[in-house]
């Protein structure tokens, strides 16, 4: 009983092989075989022959038993073939569910090669091989890889369709995936409506296709699929949405300043004796801007971008050849597009040791201590572990903003008015647009309600951003149309524009607020190649990023 258990643990086919001997040598097993059928079959004519030729030995690695490398010598057999007709005058066996025809490892150690290299590639499969006893070069994996036939596309009804980036902003690819099993059926290597109208026709039986609105497969699918209902992914129509309020509020953005500026004006103060002068505080925000010249630097550069990219755009150029030539992304140049004057831009927040201790400096520093020594030597029983330089470089806004002694002694009736940079951008404010307000904290309640009542213009925006919002979220179909009337007529370009784009895709948008069929699953697919992309370093084709991809 123990030497049949062996034997099916050691042997790949018990069956059709009888083991001789076995032997451990240098932290290797030797085994040595033969076939223990008494006949063969001829591979030209398929008839049986039991006349047996000569032997010879072949050598075949296989599968590792217990950290030990296996190493098989097969006592092989030539055969004469009998039939006076078939022009093979001898053959040799062969054991095709133990090691194919040629080859020098067995069936099951190439299906393991290759699940290694499918799963993390040549590089990195190389040297988990060589942990687990199974040593081959990364050259190996992934010809073993690419050995693999052509993986056969199943039947699929509903289709999921969006596009992926070799190089973002040059040139794209389309993953193609069955929404009912989830999984990824086919690759093309770009996004052009040819490519997908040629892939559709070869399946007829396609009834549901999700997609984004890129224009090119919108096209693709009525020219390949006509008797499909498409279906536009609510997360991107809720997607775009944001898209067109960060786009309003980029134009807005000096009413937007303003109202930040009046919810931050600081309260008169008339308690000061005469000759008292008012050091003000100077909150974090600034004094966290240390760069004033490198900001002014990057504004000025900026403004040499915004400029060329209107000049372009006035001579007749497209954003495609404005990218060519400047080599900005699209992103960018639609901004400058859509805007009369350069954007503002908000300084970013650098983070650092000593902010635990900056509320307790700037009290410290509007008591009247001035000595950055002192204040060093404060934060330092307080657990601060910077340098005195450090230190100094922060506070130095602090004495720059510091106003000249008065010569005078009278009473100050005014206080200038206190101007910050909004630390709020575009995009930020347009979340707390789309956000439902129970869940929206007080300051950013309190600051979305000054800007619905700073203008009728943004009440507008803020009401039709809502109402959208929720007919996406909770698919009221018979909505949609009232809304897009409203839209239209709302004086808004943005919004005028979104909702002409929604009627040309009106079925489509229709269906997305009737049918439960999404792009998420390919979503997540899609995230998926590309972390298999990465992997590769860029050095792989696409044919083998497309078999790791559908085969793993």
């Amino acid at each position: 009983m123990v030497v049949e258990i062996m034997l099916e643990f050691l042997l790949p086919d018990t069956s059709k092989l009888c083991l001789n001997s076995i032997d451990f040598h240098d932290k290797q097993i030797f085994l040595e075989i033969n076939g223990s059928l008494p006949y063969a079959c001829c591979p030209k004519c398929h008839s049986v022959s039991i006349r047996v030729h000569s032997h010879y030995i072949r050598t075949i690695t296989d599968l590792p038993s217990g950290g030990f490398r296996t190493n098989i010598q097969l006592d092989t057999r030539r055969f004469f073939c009998d039939l006076e007709t078939c022009p093979q005058r001898t053959f040799t066996e062969r054991i095709p569910s133990v090691v194919a025809h040629y080859a020098r490892k067995t069936i099951r150690l190439v299906q393991a090669h290759s699940r290694i290299g499918f799963v993390v590639g040549g590089e990195a499969g190389s040297r988990i091989s060589a942990d687990l006893a199974l040593s081959t070069s990364p050259d190996t994996l992934v010809r073993t890889v690419r050995a693999f036939q052509e993986p056969k596309t199943p039947w699929v009804s509903c289709l999921g369709v969006d596009d992926w980036a070799f190089r973002k902003g040059i040139s794209y690819g389309t993953i193609l995936v069955d929404l009912e099993s989830r999984r990824p059926i086919d690759m093309l290597p770009n996004r052009t409506s040819e490519s997908l109208a040629r892939w559709l026709k070869t399946h007829p039986e396609i009834k549901i296709v999700s997609r984004d609105r890129a224009k090119a497969y919108i096209e693709g699918i009525n020219m390949g699929a006509p008797q499909a209902i498409q279906v536009t992914d609510r997360w991107h129509l809720l997607h775009n949405l944001v898209e067109m309020i960060e786009r309003i509020l980029s134009r807005k953005y000096k009413d937007l300043q303003e109202i930040y500026n009046e919810a931050n004006q600081p309260a008169l103060d008339s308690t000061h004796e005469p000759g008292e002068v008012d050091l003000p505080a100077v909150p974090i925000e600034n004094a966290l801007t240390l760069g004033e010249q490198q900001r002014k630097i990057n504004r000025e550069k900026h403004q040499v971008q915004f400029d060329e990219v209107k000049r372009l755009h006035a001579e007749g150029l497209s954003i495609r050849e404005i990218q060519r030539r400047l080599h900005y992304s699209r992103r960018k140049i639609r901004k400058y597009l859509q805007n009369e004057e350069l954007p503002a831009y908000r300084p970013r927040k650098k983070r650092t040791i000593l902010d635990p201790y900056w509320e307790y400096l700037q009290k410290r520093w509007e008591a009247g201590c001035r000595k950055g020594i002192q204040l060093w030597k404060e934060v330092q029983s307080q657990g601060y572990t910077g340098t005195y330089q450090s230190l100094a470089r922060r506070i130095r806004p602090l004495r720059q903003s510091m106003p000249p002694q008065p010569k005078s002694t009278k009473k100050s009736t005014t206080q200038a008015k206190k101007t910050t940079v909004n630390p709020h951008s575009s995009r930020q404010i347009a979340w707390l647009f789309v956000r439902p307000p129970e869940k929206l904290d007080e300051k950013q309640s309190a600051y979305l309600k000054k800007i619905r009542e700073h203008s009728q213009e943004f009440l507008l925006v803020y009401t039709l951003v809502q109402e959208f919002w929720a007919l996406v979220c909770e698919q009221k179909k018979t909505a949609l149309k009232d809304w897009l009337t409203q839209a239209k007529q709302s004086g808004v370009t943005e919004f005028r524009n979104f909702a002409f784009g929604l009627e040309r895709d009106f079925s489509a948008v229709e269906a997305a607020l009737t049918f439960s069929w999404s792009n998420g699953p390919v979503e997540g697919h899609n995230n998926r190649l590309k972390m298999i992309k990465r992997q590769m370093y860029g050095r792989a084709g696409f044919d083998l990023l497309r078999l790791r991809v559908l085969y793993s």
